[in-house]
Parts: C-alpha cells; sequence; structure tokens
C-alpha cells in the first residue's frame, strides 16, 4: 500500500470515528433532555396526586361531618315528634 493510500485509510478512518463520536454524543444530550422532561412530567404528577388527594379527604370529612349532623338531627326531629305524641 502507497503512502498515500494509508494517509487517505487513515483520514477516512478518523472522520469515521469523529462522526461516530458526534453522533454518540448527540443521542447522549437527546437521551438526558427526555430523561429531565420525563422527570419534570413525574414531579408534577406527584404534586398533582397529592393535591387530588388533600382535595379527596378534606371532600370525605366534610361529608362524613354533614352526615353527623343529618343523623342528630332527624334524632333530635324524632325526639321532638315523640314526645309531641306522648301528650
Amino acid at each position: 500500500m502507497s503512502p498515500a493510500s494509508l494517509l487517505l485509510a487513515s483520514v477516512i478512518l478518523s472522520l469515521s470515528v469523529a462522526a461516530l463520536v458526534a453522533y454518540f454524543r448527540a443521542r447522549e444530550n437527546a437521551l438526558q433532555r427526555d430523561s429531565i422532561r420525563q422527570r419534570t412530567e413525574l414531579d408534577d404528577t406527584i404534586r398533582a396526586l397529592g393535591a387530588a388527594r388533600d382535595a379527596a379527604t378534606e371532600a370525605q370529612q366534610k361529608a362524613e361531618s354533614a352526615s353527623r349532623a343529618k343523623s342528630m338531627f332527624l334524632a333530635n326531629r324524632r325526639k321532638i315528634t315523640g314526645a309531641g305524641t306522648l301528650l
């Protein structure tokens, strides 16, 4: 092989390696950006689920309180109605 052929093969090999390195660096950067985006979305979803859980807990507490108030109201009404029928 002539020195010119060896030089050309060396240049082609160097350019190929450089192109592969550039490709894999770009791919790694894209994967890192995607990972950051997904982590941000996950964090947002976790916050939204926490807020929904808190709202559901509050609604449940209000419903239980309303149920107790209704039960007390009906019990008092029965006492008043029952006392009137005894007279």
